[in-house]
Formats: C-alpha cells, structure tokens, sequence
C-alpha cells in the first residue's frame, strides 16, 4: 500500500504544477488584462501597415499604428505601473513566441509618435466601425477599452471558474475518502465498545450514539438506495442499483458536476470576441468547462480502476465499490465529453470541412466518439457474459482515448498534459505493481523446476466434472486472511496475461513458505482448460506452475461476535470456507474465543456438488458438530433432485441411518433431511430455480412442515452438525430465527454471499430487524457483511 499512496500524493503534486496563463484558479483578475483588453479591442479595426498575408502577431507586432495605438492607449487607461508592466511583458512574449520578432518598450513607441497623425477617442466596438482600415496611431474610447478589459476580465474568470470546479471534484473526492475512513473508524469503536459490555442493563455514556449507529445503519449504511435490489440488477438488468450511502456519494458527485457546469457564465452585449452573440458566449463557456472538466475526470476514472489503491485500505471499501464509482465517474467524463464537442461542432458549423484538416479538431472527434463506446460495451450484461472480450475492448478504447486526448490538446502547448499523464502514470504504476506483487509471491514457478501447483478433481459426474481443488506454494512465507482473493495467471499458456480472481478456502502456514488451498468451479477458458487436463490423467490430479497476484480483499471482523449466521448459495460456500478455518484455528489458540456458536445455511441446486463439498471440505465440521471447539451445524437446503435424490444425498455421504416422524428429528442430534411439503411439491423442483419474491419462495418453517403428510419420514445419521433440507428457505425467518437465540448482550454477525436475490434478501432482512422496537435490536448487536466481488 506504501507505493500506492506514495504514488496518488505524486499525482496530486503532478496536477498542482499545471502552469501557464490562464489556466489557474485566480481570486482576481490578471494585472495583464489591462494591457490585453486594449489590444484585444484594437484589432476590431485594422491598420494598413499590417501585413494581411503574415501570422496574426507577426502582422500586429511589426505594425507600427497597432504597437503605438497600444502604447498610447496603455497609457492613457491602464492607470498602474503593475498594469502597465504586466501587461506589456505579456505582449512581448506573445510576439515573441507566435511572432518571431521583439516588441519595444511602450514608453519608447510612444515617444515615436505623430502626434499630427494622431486620431483619439476611437470606439472600435461601435458597430459602424468595425473593420475599419485606419492609417494613423488611435486612442480608444473609454467604451472601447472598457470592452476589452471587461472581456478579458470575463475572459479569465471563466477560465478561473472551470479549473476551480475541476479541483471542486478533487475535493470531493477527499471529503467521501476522509468520511470512508471515519465511517469505518467509527464501526470499529462501535463494535470494541459493544464487546465490552457484559450485560444489556450496562449503563453506558454513548448508549445515545448507539442509537445512532442504529438509525445510520438501519436507513443510510446498509440498505440499498431504493426498493431492496443492490447486488441483482435493474433497469433491465443494464444497471447495478447502489446502496444509499454508495448512493449519496454518487449524487453528489453527479451534482456537483451538472451545477459546476451550470452557473459561473457571465455574458454581455459589448463582449469584443463575440459581439452582440451572448448566446455564442454561452456555448464557448459551456463547450469550454466540460472540455476542462472532462480532463480532470481522467486521472479520477484510472484511479478507481486500479487493484492497488489507497483508497481501499484507508476506506475499507470493497473493489465493487470502487468499481461502480468508476463507471459513473465514467458516464460524466463521457457525457461532458459529448458536450464539449458538440458545442464546437455548433460554434464552428460553417467551417467543419476545414477543421476536420486539423489534428487537434479530427483527434477530438475521435476521443469522443471512443469514450462514446466504451459505455455500451460496458453495461452490466455484456461484462458479466462476455468479460474478456469486454476487457480486451476496454483497454483498446481507453488506450486510444488517451493517445487521442494528448493529440487534441497539443496546441496548447503541454498545458493540459498533466491529466494525460496522470492517467497513464496511474495505469503503469497498477501494472507495474501488479507484476512486482506476483512475482515476490511466486518468483520460483518461473524457473525450470518451478512447479508450485497440484490441480485435483477427486470426483465427477455424468453430468458435471467435479470441483477442481487448487493447492499452490508460495515462494515466501505469508500470513493469509479470509476474506481475500487471489487472481491466477499461467505464465507459460498461450495467454499468460489471462487472470482471474479466486477466493482462499484455507491454507498451512510452513517454515520458509505457505500452502494456499483454492476451490474452482470450471466453467469456461482456462478453468475449462484445466479441467480436460486433469480428467486425462487416470489419477485426475497433474501438476502445474501458476503465478498467483495479492493478496486483495479485506476480512470481515466475525471472531468478534457471539453468534455468526453464514447465508450462502452454492459456489459462495467457498467464500465462509476460510472464515470457519480461522475461526477453527482461533478456537485452538484462544483458551476462550468470543464467539459460542456458528451457523452456516448453504442453498444448493446441485446435490453432487453439495457431496463434494461435504465429503472433503465441510466433513470435519459436520462430523464434530463443532469448529474447532465452536458448536457448528450446517443447514443444507437442495433445491433440486426430488425426495429421492435428497435420500441418496444422505446415503451417499456415508452416515449410518435411522428413520423416524418429523416431530422426533426436531430434538435428535444428526444429518436430518426434512420432507417433502404441500407448498414445495406444488413446484417442479426439477426445473431450475428462479428468483421470486418472500412471498413465492419456498419454505421449510416449522408451520409449513405442519401442512406435510404425517406419514412422511426423515433420515437420520449419527453425524451431529448437518441437517438437510428440501426447497428454499425464507431468508427474513432464518435471520430472525439467529436473532431470537441471542441472550443478553450477545451480539450477531449476518455474513451472505451467493446468488444476487439471497444477498439482497439477507440485507433487507437485517435493515428490517434494526431498530428500537418490538423484535429489533439495535445497530451494535447485530452487524451485515457482504462478499461479493462485481466486475
């Protein structure tokens, strides 16, 4: 994390050296706008020793009307020595720089004056003399010369307005960056405090703030920001609903965004740029801060990008997180964007053919178009069906928009180069440390004998492969969390950039290095790959050498609870497998561990992968009853497969069975598999499931069990911790359930993962139980966590 904050504080100091006039934020108008108003009001008219074939300051600098016209009118209106001086070293430069040629100092061409020759009181703005050739040195008018300061004065508080809104996002940005970490400082005082109270009537001066938590988590931290869908998509399934406080930093931003683009404009009639146009003036300012304020969107949008962000560690967020406040950081730069080029596509309309010869003009064009795309192929569908080829489309267009970008702002001389190479600094570095962080943690698969990996799959079906079981070592010793997520590579397949993430099952910690252990359900490219490999060799098991990238993810606090509640959906088990290995551990070390008992609640279609997973993973948990010395009982729900199916479930996992009624399973100790009910068997079980609402789901509550044949019959094996179930239980009863068996300050933790509808179910059960009233408890005794990781 040191290099990665080391690296943002570098970006930061990167963007704060943007130099050049104009492009800071000024509290006031520029000594120099004096001087450039006169001159910008001067070239209303022309004078006839300008050259009309030569560069534009090449023809006023060697102009002697348009140098003395200059001089003296600097005299006679800019009433400072500092506007005088200012203003004529700014003039000088430009004629040096574009001009090729020194202008002398105002007091000398003044001196040169004919005075005979000389017309004074000009308006240049008057309309009926405008583009006169004059043949003599002019004084402005007070109109004239209060024309072109006041538009150059204009002229620069915009300018201010724009770079001072972009840095408005930058401080946003810290603000919510500094509210996530206290936000996550005060859940960790929340959840110290409570474990050191031993008893509900324990007086407490913070008990008032524990009523806040309360209400923070019950309508702001937890829930999603409308209706109950967060992790299932919306809107057709394009977009992914955030949670209320993920909500409110993305309003936010979004607001700050349209109102830093809507106010700030200052238009008038004598405007010498645009005379008489304040409807010009608007859209030059307009296309002018979303152009600008785009630029300060980039670094934003490669920052959130990265795997390796300070943010994550200081905040506590999730790479989802992250994620989505990229895409909308995204879909604004985009949206200013098209903005932009569309208010230059208007301004210069009568002379696109000759623009589009310009690089700056067809670049744009181009970086438009392609930030354009990339939202399309960025929704949620494509992403979550497509993923490699949406990131193959991905990197190509952000590439191009960048080369694309630095080209169109080239004439402005690097002033606008800071953004872009912010960006690609952002980018390098993530990859860069990408690389550094997978080769220290498996430097040794890289060489000859480098094989570091056992890839197993000890059963199959007709119909499915088998799980493929992943034990890699280390090239050095690390200390493994649950919680955290490792993505594979293949250094020496065709593809070896290819990588994808993989949640730890469990791991052994060994003298000079670690055995990490990963649970992998093939399902398409390199995981199908290794699959027809391992299934070739008769022992179904090869070796291999991958390069392993992390560790990623953050660990949920669990051990700090009571009770912990695990609601996962098929392949999640994976994710709680770590957590109950180190709570295994924990039990081990710790003569008395805070928590007394562990729930896991497993929703599976699949009865052989449910085997799978009892027979190796989940075997000694279910055969103790216990983890560790933590009372443990899983609860299996197979929502396929028929009663049938369900008893050869229970013989195939190798218990002794017993029969008996419904109402004598209730009180014995074992695997049980319930019946089958009047509401489950009005469903085809066989077909796949389908998200329903509370009301269509399938249950197996002890009312529903009532409404079965009293001729149905259980198994019963001797094993102590696992129970079946057939159909879907109802969410909402089974966190009430784990919060009604709480006694006295015992405190819950609800941790889910699995399919988007059980997730969302889960949080919106334990929204509802938050609160003061009748069957809720408050915000400390009871805590929601989430692993998920979303594209």
């Amino acid at each position: 994390m040191v290099p990665s904050s080391i690296f943002l504080c570098s970006v930061i100091l990167i963007i704060r050296a943007v130099r050049g006039e104009g492009y800071q934020v000024y509290t006031k108008n520029p000594a120099s706008n004096c001087v450039e108003g006169i001159n910008d009001a001067l070239t209303e008219v022309t004078f006839g020793d300008i050259d009309p074939d030569a560069v534009y300051y090449t023809g006023l600098c060697n102009s002697v009307y348009h140098t003395t016209s200059l001089a003296l009118s600097t005299m006679k209106w800019c009433t400072t020595q500092k506007q005088k001086d200012k203003g004529w070293k700014l003039m000088n430069h430009y004629c040096e720089e574009y001009g090729s040629v020194s202008l002398p100092s105002w007091e000398e061409l003044s001196s040169k004056v004919n005075q005979s020759n000389l017309i004074e009181d000009v308006n240049t703005v008057d309309p009926t003399i405008i583009g006169t050739v004059f043949n003599s040195t002019i004084v402005l008018s007070e109109e004239a010369w209060w024309a072109g300061q006041h538009t150059d004065d204009v002229w620069t508080t915009e300018e201010g307005y724009h770079h001072g809104f972009g840095w408005g996002l930058y401080i946003l940005v810290g603000l919510a960056i500094l509210f996530g970490t206290l936000n996550r400082l005060f859940a960790v005082f929340v959840r110290s405090y409570s474990a050191s109270v031993s008893s509900p009537q324990e007086v407490s001066p913070f008990s008032h703030k524990s009523r806040w938590y309360t209400m923070y988590r019950k309508h702001i931290e937890v829930p999603a920001l409308f209706g109950y869908k967060h992790s299932q998509a919306s809107a057709w399934g394009f977009l992914s609903i955030p949670t209320r406080i993920q909500g409110l930093f993305i309003f936010g931003y979004v607001a700050l965004n349209v109102i830093f683009t809507s106010v700030g404009y200052h238009t008038f009639y004598e405007n010498v740029y645009w005379y008489g146009q304040k409807d010009t003036q608007i859209i030059r300012y307009l296309s002018d801060r979303t152009g600008i304020m785009c630029f300060y969107n980039l670094p934003l949008l490669w920052c959130l990008a990265g795997r390796n962000d300070v943010i994550l560690w200081m905040t506590g967020w999730s790479y989802s997180t992250l994620n989505l406040f990229h895409r909308w950081v995204a879909r604004i730069a985009v949206l200013q964007a098209i903005v932009h080029s569309a208010g230059y596509t208007w301004l210069e309309r009568g002379y696109i053919a000759v623009e589009m010869k310009e690089q700056y003009w067809w670049t744009g064009v181009i970086a438009t178009i392609v930030m354009s795309l990339l939202i399309p192929f960025s929704v949620r569908p494509f992403r979550e069906k497509f993923y490699e080829l949406f990131l193959l489309i991905h990197i190509v267009l952000a590439l191009v928009t960048l080369v694309t970008c630095w080209y169109h702002v080239k004439i402005w001389d690097g002033a606008y180069d800071p953004w872009i190479w912010a960006s690609v600094a952002v980018w390098a570095m993530d990859r860069v440390i990408r690389v550094i962080r997978g080769i220290v943690l498996t430097y040794k698969a890289l060489s000859k004998s480098g094989i570091n990996t056992k890839a197993t799959i000890p059963w199959s079906s007709s119909d499915q492969k088998g799980l493929i079981r992943l034990t890699i070592t280390t090239s050095i010793k690390i200390i493994p969390q649950p919680g955290q997520y490792y993505f594979i590579y293949t250094p020496y397949s065709l593809k070896p950039w290819e990588n994808h993430p993989f949640t730890l099952a469990s791991w052994t910690v060994n003298a000079n290095d670690t055995t990490l252990n990963f649970l992998v359900a093939p399902l398409k490219g390199a995981t199908k790959r290794w699959q027809k490999k391992i299934l070739k060799n008769q022992e179904r098991q090869i070796d291999m050498r991958l390069l392993l990238e992390g560790p990623y993810g953050h660990t949920n606090p669990v051990e700090q609870y009571d009770k912990v509640l695990f609601l996962v959906g098929g392949s999640g088990i994976t994710s709680i497998l770590p957590y109950l290995y180190k709570l295994k551990l924990i039990s081990i070390q710790v003569p008395e561990p805070t928590i007394r008992e562990i729930r896991v609640i497993w929703i599976v279609k699949d009865q052989n992968y449910a085997k799978d997973v009892l027979d190796n993973e989940l075997r000694e948990y279910v055969d103790m009853g216990a983890c560790g010395d933590i009372p443990t009982k899983v609860d299996l729900y197979v929502t396929r497969g028929g009663a049938n199916g369900q008893q050869d479930l229970v013989g195939s996992l190798g218990y002794d069975t017993t029969e008996s009624s419904p109402t004598s399973a209730s009180s014995s100790p074992g695997i049980t598999s319930t019946p089958m009910i009047e509401k489950i068997e009005s469903q085809n079980i066989n077909e796949p499931s389908t998200d329903t609402n509370n009301d269509g789901e399938l249950s197996t509550s002890n009312s529903d069990m009532e409404l079965g044949s009293s001729a149905s019959k259980e198994k019963i094996t001797k094993s102590v911790g696992l129970t079946i179930h057939q159909g879907k239980p109802i969410v909402k009863d089974l966190v009430h359930q784990s919060v009604n068996g709480l006694v006295g300050s015992e405190r819950l933790a609800v941790s889910a993962c699995g399919p988007s509808k059980l997730m969302d179910d889960a949080r919106a059960s334990v929204c509802e139980i938050y609160g003061n009233g009748e069957n809720q408890v408050d915000g400390k005794r009871i805590e929601y966590f989430e692993e998920s990781f979303c594209w």
